[in-house]
């Protein structure tokens, strides 16, 4: 069954959205990314595998324009292995809602 992962409004500093415990795998079936602010903002986010940091090398959205009072969705699956964790950031704090729909499941 799949689990909503919801940041509340994303700010300037990485946040954790979505992490994998120990014996924890997940498919990501679905990301939504909401612009509430009257103008653009730009986030990213990240797919940082176990025991590594967020970077340019694993973002899977960088750097992207969301324009005022709009929504980006991203519907194709990402795979993440225990100690994985997908973490984002907004170029303004408190425009962005970050919502993550995912099957979590247990080894």
């Amino acid at each position: 069954m799949l689990k909503r992962f919801a940041t509340g409004n994303l700010g300037l500093t990485e946040r954790v959205v979505v992490s994998c415990g120990m014996y924890q795998r997940a498919v990501v079936h679905s990301i939504w990314m909401s612009n509430t602010h009257s103008g653009t903002v730009n986030y990213t986010f990240y797919h940082v595998p176990s025991e590594q940091a967020a970077g340019i090398q694993n973002a899977l959205a960088y750097n992207i324009v969301l324009r005022a009072n709009s929504t980006d969705v991203y519907d194709a699956p990402i795979y993440m292995e225990p100690g994985d964790k997908i973490t984002a950031h907004a170029s303004a704090a408190g425009h962005i809602s970050m919502f993550v729909y995912a099957d979590v499941t247990e080894q």
